[in-house]
């Protein structure tokens, strides 16, 4: 005997009424997305004023929740205080900048002065593969590079017009001699400084990634720009190639080991 059908209902309820709360965080995190962490605190604070029954996600609640559900989340590693560079790789080991000579830790707490963020690449093109409509968009590349060599074939080796990289040699000879699959992601890298204060010079600095997968009319949208690394300032770092490492190293995995989709 499965029991009385209100026993049976409780459970289910209860679950819904978690993930319709967990829903309402979702939505208004992604609402606030470009506001600060107070906004997303204080419009929560007033939905629970009206409706306090409501179990709505704290701000690093949803943050974690995030994380579970997509799973792209950020490594942490040490840089310098200055910005000089990250102790990554070959300056694993080191207790000091080899150039401006700051200490990594703190000479008190013994902990680290300065961390900057890597999000790895792997997970974010994941969540893009995971959606229906975004992988159909992820298709693009494919779609538009049968369709260029079926009109090199038709035509002599001559096409029509030359509206993005795909028509350019380089990229033609490289589908050709098989460096380009059809099952390949093709990405670029960009770095550069971010002032995030109006008065002020580069506060940090952002290496992204461009899927060049993708149409170009979208490409370099904000939903599409994957985030490579937050590099604090206040200087500009010295040894750049110290904070691409860990991502660049996770890069190379990918493609020596592929990503499952």
């Amino acid at each position: 005997m499965i029991g009385s059908p209100s026993l049976v209902l409780r459970p289910f309820s209860a679950c819904e009424t978690l993930q319709q709360d967990l829903r309402l965080g979702l939505d208004l995190f992604l609402s606030t997305i470009n506001s600060s962490q107070q906004t997303y605190t204080d419009t929560r604070r007033a939905i629970l004023r009206h409706h306090p029954d409501d179990d709505i996600p704290t701000y690093s609640q949803i943050k974690s929740r995030i994380v579970e559900i997509t799973g792209v989340e950020s490594t942490e590693h040490d840089m310098c205080i200055k910005s000089c560079l990250a102790f990554t790789g070959p300056f694993t080991e080191l207790s000091a900048c080899p150039e401006c000579g700051e200490s990594r830790y703190d000479s008190v707490t013994k902990k680290t002065r300065q961390t900057f963020h890597t999000m790895l690449l792997g997970p974010q093109l994941q969540a893009l593969w995971r959606d229906r409509e975004s992988a159909e968009r992820m298709l693009y590349r494919r779609r538009i590079t049968a369709m260029i060599l079926e009109l090199l074939e038709a035509n002599g080796g001559i096409l029509p017009s030359y509206d993005d990289y795909f028509y350019g040699s380089d990229y033609i000879d490289a589908v050709r001699n098989g460096q380009v699959r059809d099952k390949d992601m093709v990405l670029m890298l960009s770095l550069d400084g971010a002032q995030l204060y109006r008065y002020k010079q580069s506060d940090c600095w952002i290496y992204i990634w461009i899927i060049m997968d993708l149409a170009p009319g979208i490409r370099y949208k904000k939903e599409y720009v994957l985030i490579g690394a937050i590099i604090p300032g206040p200087h500009k770092p010295k040894i750049v190639d110290s904070y691409l490492f860990p991502g660049l190293h996770h890069f190379s995995a990918l493609q020596k080991e592929g990503l499952p989709i």
